[in-house]
Formats: C-alpha cells, structure tokens, sequence
C-alpha cells in the first residue's frame, strides 16, 4: 500500500483533495471554438468558409463507422515528429481506419540530407517523394497511390535551413491533373517563407490554372488570425488565391494550449469538404485529413504483383550452384558495381529454382492483412 499515490489520506480527505486540484483536459473538447468562431473574419473574407465545408474531432472508432461521401479523392496529413520512428504506427493507424487515402502528407519527418540508406519506408500501392532536412527537425514527405501517376516537381519542392522544407508532385486522373503539396515552416522562421518562397510560389501555381492541395505544419494559429499579424498575413495571401481552409478546429492540443497550426487548403471553392483531425495519438499533433469532390472519381486500377514460386525448390541443389558460380569475378569492380552484379548473378539463379508468378487477388489480401494468417483462416472455416 506505501507504494500507492495518497495512501496516507482517509477517504474524505481524498475526495477533498480532487476537488481541490485544477482539472486539465488530456483530449480536445467539442466545445472548443472553431475557427469559425473563432476568427473574427470581415465581410470580405466570409465566402471562404461555407456550409459546404465540415469539419470535427474524431477518435478511432468515430471515424471507422463515419460515412464520408464514396469515391471522394481523400487526403491524409501529419506532423510525425520523426516518420521512422513513428512508421509501424503510422501503418497500423491506416490499417485500423480501413479508408483508403489517395494522399498521404507528412511534415517534420526529421530525415536529414545524407543520411544514407532510410529504413525501409515503403507502403504498397504508393510512391513517396521527399524533401530533407539540414536540422534536427523538419522534412517533408508524400505518398501518392500510384495509379495517379505522381511526378515531383523539383522547383517547388525546396529546404532553406531553419525555416522551412516543402514537397510537391503533380498527380493525373484521366484528363485532370492536381498539385499537391506540404510544407513544415519551423516556429522561429523568420519573414522570408512568405515573402521569399510562399507568395511567389502561390503565384506561380496560380498560373497552372490547376487544382492545388496544400497541406502541411506551418506554425501559423489560425485561432490568432486577428491578433497575429504574421498569421493574419499568411492567411490573406492563402485566400487571395481563393485557397480555403478544410480544418476549423485546434490541430495540436495541450493541457495550456490550443493550437491550430496543421491544416489542409484547397484553392476551390465550390467543392464540399468533409474532415478534421483524428484524435488517434502518435505525435503531439492531431492527424488532418479531408474528403472532398475536387479531384473528381479514381477509377480503380487494378494492381498486377509477382512472387516466387517455391513449389519445386530444391536447398540443397540451389547451394550446389552457388558453388558453381565464379564470384571471383566480382574483385573487378568497384564496391557498387559488384555489389550490383552479386545480385544479378543470384536473381538469374533465383529465377530458374524459383519463378516469379502472378500473385492471385487471394495473395494480395493476406499482403494487405498479413495477420490472417493460415491458422486463423482454417479456424474461421
């Protein structure tokens, strides 16, 4: 029991004591102002926020049995604090919601420039683009499914030291195309991200005549709009180019501070947005993301994968020619170039003891969920 907080006190002592401490809320309150409330918004600016835009807290299982509009091109984004370290829960939090996003944006990765070979940080069905960091914080990063045909687009995708990184690809569906970007501003960057990079940058992809999603941690609290004069700059110029926020609530939440410095903006205004932030907890911040009829229907592709057939394989023969191959050959090369030529000399091996074939739709579903395992399916039976 002497190990146990309050042991000493009776229980009316106890009871007196909670009352008597200040309660700090650990998770955001629905009665948190929005931005709607929030930001006192002239005459002007008042189209940029419509009915047509929602936007709410949900934890997870809120927002597994949501029903966001089918077929609505869908955007994920996320300050990591750290993409490596927080990957395996980044993966499991996409496999527990079971929606499929088309975009998924991550600020302040933290991967730095020649830091050699990343961890593996690959998701199945995506190509990732990333821009690095040359501090301790910050980077950027975007999946994109590859059915969209994702491209970088390297003058926009940029890392000025202590101030700011940003990634953006241009991604296709049919006869429509869209930008999609994200940006992490560090909270002491000075003026030069808006004047230097984000209001010639707006005004270039202005001229594309293009739909553009732009996501990102820009340490910007919109809560402040009014009393900031730095934010107050930073949305004018977003909403000089019809750019419209699609989350209204604090992003990043503490026990003294509500904060929404995470957001999504898209530059249409007659699309229907339907987000906010996902309370599941991996960094400090809220996971944002956004439904939305701006890119139109993703027509589904269907994804062709290949893997070994070990059906016939054979150990002790495949170690057998092994032996046989003159490896010698390798002391010819320089370190990258053997390294590449040892593993054309296996995979050619490979290929004829064990051949690629095309995985069935069965196959790429235990991909998808590998925890079904054979045991679990023969127990289900």
């Amino acid at each position: 029991m002497s190990h146990l907080p309050f042991y000493k006190l009776e229980k009316l002592q106890f009871i007196d004591h909670l009352e008597l401490q200040p309660r700090t809320p650990n998770c955001p309150s629905f009665n948190i102002q929005s931005l709607l409330d929030d930001m006192k918004m002239n005459n002007d600016d008042s189209h940029f926020i419509t009915d047509s835009i929602k936007s709410s807290y949900y934890d997870t299982n809120e927002f597994i049995s949501a029903k966001f509009p089918k077929n609505a091109f869908s955007i994920l984004h996320l300050n990591t604090a750290s993409l490596q370290l927080h990957f395996d829960e980044i993966v499991t939090m996409l496999s527990q919601s079971n929606k499929n996003f088309d975009i998924l944006c991550f600020s302040e990765t933290k991967i730095k420039e020649k830091t050699g070979i990343l961890r593996n940080i690959d998701i199945p069905g995506y190509s990732f683009f990333h821009t690095d960091t040359k501090t301790n914080s910050g980077g950027t990063l975007i999946y994109a499914k590859n059915q969209l045909s994702p491209k970088l687009l390297p003058e926009f995708s940029q890392s000025v030291e202590n101030i700011f990184e940003s990634t953006f690809i241009e991604i296709k569906n049919e006869k429509k195309s869209m930008i999609i970007g994200t940006i992490y501003r560090h909270p002491k960057a000075d003026s030069s991200f808006i004047s230097s990079f984000l209001e010639p940058t707006l005004s270039k992809l202005g001229k594309t005549k293009k739909k553009i999603a732009i996501t990102g941690d820009f340490n910007f609290d919109l809560l402040k709009y009014d009393l900031h004069n730095p934010t107050n700059e930073f949305y004018d110029l977003l909403s000089s180019f019809s750019y419209r926020p699609c989350i209204l609530q604090p992003s990043r939440v503490t026990s003294k501070t509500n904060t929404l410095i995470d957001n999504i903006f898209i530059n249409d205004l007659s699309c229907n947005l339907n987000g906010g932030n996902l309370t599941y907890k991996i960094s400090d911040h809220f996971t944002q993301f956004v439904f939305c009829d701006a890119f139109g229907k993703i027509p589904p592709k269907k994804e062709i994968k290949y893997k070994r057939n070990f059906k016939n394989f054979k150990n002790e023969e495949y170690i057998e020619e092994l032996h046989k191959i003159n490896w010698s050959i390798l002391d010819h090369f320089d370190t990258d170039n053997a390294f590449k030529a040892l593993i054309h000399q296996h995979d050619s091996l490979l290929n004829v003891m064990a051949p690629l074939k095309r995985s069935t739709k069965r196959e790429l579903r235990l991909e998808i969920r590998p925890w079904i395992t054979k045991g679990i399916l023969k127990s289900m039976k």
